[in-house]
């Protein structure tokens, strides 16, 4: 049997068997033993991803790009001049400051001060499928944790991000069930009477087709955002700066239509399998408030291109046919999403790799032995903490 027929019985053989499939992957026992990438030199297949304080980010690139030579001007804008093309050659600050360019950068956030308020691009409404759209934040102590955790509430969800110093919460909510004081209630009830809130706002989650008009481009909140599931808003910066990489030449003041719509087109793409990938997680089961019935029940709810890849994903569950081809998150994490919440029935699967899951958790233990031998030097993230206090 080849390695790619084997391994997709194996999955299957899991799935039909109600074996969690995270079991069958490393990273789940550097989890299960709460231990970080530090402490031993062995190679670890599998790429870490790391929580960071924004703030502390923030200085260390401002300081990182004076250290280079970068010029940083503060101040508060005011409004912005444009040629008849529409490029932007001017932005006024406070105290009469005039800064003249080339080329901008939007990194206004929220206020897309350049792209939204000047250049009038749009932001592609996906209200519809993420409506829980308002956020209330607090910090609290820290929980020396190497998971991100998402806890589903009532009328969506919370979640968890442990720093050395403190953690970062939050409740994303949906505003047309709940006001800002119902949500704290409902958090309190699930996480403590001691919760304070640090920051409340409401946003339209959504994204500009065009991250880049005339001689502008908008980066991070400034083209966009969905809701912070998956901590897509990175996936979308990276991918944007590695389009710039690709197709931009600052020296080049005039380009054809057809490079702005390359870059253009690949940012949407890979925000349009995010949003997907987002929404498959309001696919499941749960029915206890009218917020997870509509995600149940009303079509519009569900995007058109998910529907489609559901649809593709639906003969694996049912007959076993083999798993569907996906553009941007692996089919792997599909399949972790899919299983956790029971959006098919896999009764079909369960009956045609019965037979097999002998040989499947045989496997299983297998590598779990090996995954346990690799992460067994690593230290745990207690000991990382001592060892870097």
């Amino acid at each position: 049997m080849s390695a790619e027929r084997a391994k997709d019985a194996y999955l299957k053989t899991l799935i039909g068997n109600n074996v969690p499939l995270a079991d069958a992957f490393f990273a789940t026992q550097f989890i299960k033993e709460n231990k970080v990438p530090f402490g031993a030199t062995a190679d670890i297949p599998c790429v870490p991803m790391w929580h960071f304080e924004s703030r502390g980010a923030a200085a260390y690139f401002k300081e990182t790009g004076l250290a280079r030579g970068i010029t940083l001007v503060e101040g508060e804008y005011q409004h912005a001049t444009q040629d008849e093309q529409g490029n932007i050659t001017q932005i006024h600050l406070d105290n009469n400051r005039v800064l003249s360019g080339d080329w901008f950068f939007d990194c206004s956030g929220f206020s897309r001060l350049l792209m939204g308020k000047v250049l009038n691009e749009p932001i592609v409404d996906y209200t519809n499928y993420f409506p829980a759209r308002s956020v209330v934040a607090w910090w609290d102590e820290t929980k020396p944790c190497v998971t991100t955790n998402a806890t589903a509430m009532k009328y969506g969800w919370s979640w968890n991000i442990n720093l050395r110093h403190r953690s970062g919460n939050g409740y994303i909510f949906d505003p047309d069930h709940l006001t800002l004081d119902q949500a704290l209630d409902e958090a309190r009830q699930e996480f403590g009477e001691h919760i304070e809130p640090i920051a409340n706002f409401t946003f339209t989650p959504g994204m500009m087709r065009k991250a880049w008009r005339n001689n502008v481009f908008a980066i991070g909140l400034s083209s966009g955002f969905l809701e912070p599931l998956e901590a897509n808003g990175v996936a979308v910066i990276i991918e944007s700066l590695f389009a710039l990489q690709d197709y931009w030449i600052p020296t080049t003041k005039h380009y054809e239509d057809a490079v702005m719509d390359r870059f253009n087109d690949r940012v949407w793409f890979v925000t349009e399998d995010i949003r997907d990938f987002l929404a498959l997680h309001y696919r499941g089961q749960r029915t206890d408030t009218d917020f997870w019935l509509s995600h149940k029940n009303d079509s519009f709810r569900v995007p058109p291109t998910l529907t489609e890849k559901l649809e593709a994903w639906r003969p694996f569950f049912e007959s076993g046919a083999i798993e569907p081809w996906m553009a941007g998150y692996s089919p792997s994490a599909w399949l972790m999403v899919l299983q956790g919440l029971q959006v098919f029935d896999h009764s079909n699967l369960a009956k045609n790799y019965e037979k097999t899951l002998p040989i499947g958790l045989q496997v299983l233990n297998i590598n779990e032995a090996k995954y346990k031998n690799i992460v067994a030097p690593h230290w745990t993230i207690e000991e990382w903490l001592k060892r870097t206090a």
